[in-house]
């Protein structure tokens, strides 16, 4: 469950960068990478499990971005 928490708050936190003018588009993906360990860190003290579980969030956060991307093109139609 905290997976699914984690990639609702990359979600928000991905718009949030993009939207800032001094942070580089291919950076991103490394940005929340590290914010993602940071917060399983804080929340849940460091394993391997929690390395795992932030590295899945990051791919479900980019998975759900492409998506979204093939399903807008879709509809446009």
């Amino acid at each position: 469950m905290q997976i699914f928490y984690l990639t609702i708050i990359l979600l928000v936190i991905k718009e949030g960068l993009k939207n800032l003018e001094f942070i580089d588009s291919e950076f991103i993906l490394l940005y929340l990478i590290v914010i993602s360990l940071l917060i399983n860190f804080i929340f849940y003290g460091i394993s391997l499990s929690t390395i795992f579980e932030s590295i899945i969030s990051v791919s479900f956060v980019v998975l759900l971005e492409e998506i979204y991307k093939i399903i807008k093109d879709i509809f446009r139609l």
